[in-house]
């Protein structure tokens, strides 16, 4: 019997998304350009054309080219100077990064704060391009657009399923667990293999799906290892920094595997830290250019379904406090 009243049962990520209606979805101009950037013969001019088709990626991109590519000259301030220096790759996984921020910065959802959300992800996004400079095999590129997306299965959870996703959330600040851990154990999955789910909707990057998913433990990912420790250790960082947290302890719970990997030590973070911190107002700005009207800082009830789980897992989160448990939540015990 399950442990949440719902009229669906949602066991896998895959379900997740089948039944939440509310997930964004990308402009068409990225699935047309997409198409446009693969082929032998790019022609940048039908690229142009496509991305002039949507104001709000064709306004964003520029700026984002110059963050994502800092050798990038800083007077290519128009589509068309951004297209002729870049090629066919490097315009594909612009126009992902350009498309998502376009198309999930209007989220609103009352358990997340949004500004602190797209924070950690520049944060993030700059931290593991930074570190892949030195990790063998990983592209710095590549590293930033996981660093932008690794946390959209945490938007994606509370806009589908918000009131077990707001339970672990409650649970893992009242435990001190890592949430994808108490998210495992209440529904069977977590953000992270949410968040992969979905990229590989986009048939983008199956290192960039790989690093999503495993990076919160990146030592058993079965592709691109590098990818998903580079990512680990900017995840890390990025939620120290904007927590205000202890470097030294924070890099400290970071295995002794995942360091070799990305060819790095604690020794050369403050120089990392610094030359990220250079461009993250700019990148912020261009993914939250301003205040999002009514977002609130704190969690409130919210009417959901929630995900029915087994007794079997139920028992095993007896070990979980059960006082303070998110408001509106009706559950079975029997």
């Amino acid at each position: 019997m399950p442990v949440y009243k719902c009229r669906t049962l949602i066991s896998t990520p895959q379900d997740l998304l089948r039944v939440t209606g509310r997930v964004p979805r990308l402009s068409s101009v990225y699935s047309r350009v997409k198409l446009l950037a693969s082929r032998s013969e790019v022609s940048l001019k039908k690229i142009e054309r496509e991305i002039q088709r949507d104001p709000a990626i064709c306004a964003r991109l520029p700026r984002l080219a110059r963050i994502m590519y800092p050798a990038l000259d800083a007077g290519a301030s128009t589509v068309t100077e951004v297209l002729s220096i870049l090629g066919g790759e490097r315009i594909r996984h612009l126009l992902l990064v350009t498309a998502v921020a376009a198309a999930y910065r209007k989220i609103k959802t009352p358990h997340i704060d949004m500004r602190r959300f797209w924070r950690l992800a520049a944060r993030r996004a700059l931290l593991a391009r930074l570190i892949a400079l030195e990790a063998p095999h990983v592209d710095p590129t590549r590293a930033f657009v996981a660093g932008l997306l690794a946390d959209v299965g945490h938007l994606l959870l509370h806009l589908g399923i918000p009131v077990p996703a707001l339970d672990a959330q409650m649970r893992a600040q009242q435990c001190g667990m890592p949430v994808n851990e108490v998210e495992t154990a209440l529904l069977g999955f977590d953000y992270a293999q949410v968040g992969a789910v979905l990229v590989r909707r986009w048939r983008h990057c199956s290192k960039i799906e790989n690093a999503i998913e495993f990076h919160t433990r990146p030592l058993t990912a079965s592709e691109a290892r590098g990818d998903a420790c580079t990512l680990h250790v900017a995840s890390r960082l990025a939620e120290a920094i904007e927590d205000g947290a202890d470097l030294r302890r924070a890099s400290g719970a970071i295995r002794a595997g995942v360091w070799h990997l990305v060819g790095h030590s604690y020794e050369q973070l403050p120089e990392i830290i610094a030359r990220a911190e250079e461009e993250f107002a700019a990148l912020v700005d261009v993914l939250l250019p301003q205040p999002l009207a009514g977002e609130t800082q704190a969690a409130t009830p919210v009417k959901g379904e929630a995900v029915p789980i087994t007794k079997a897992r139920a028992r095993s989160l007896l070990h979980f406090p059960a006082a303070n448990m998110a408001p509106a939540l009706t559950r079975k015990t029997g």
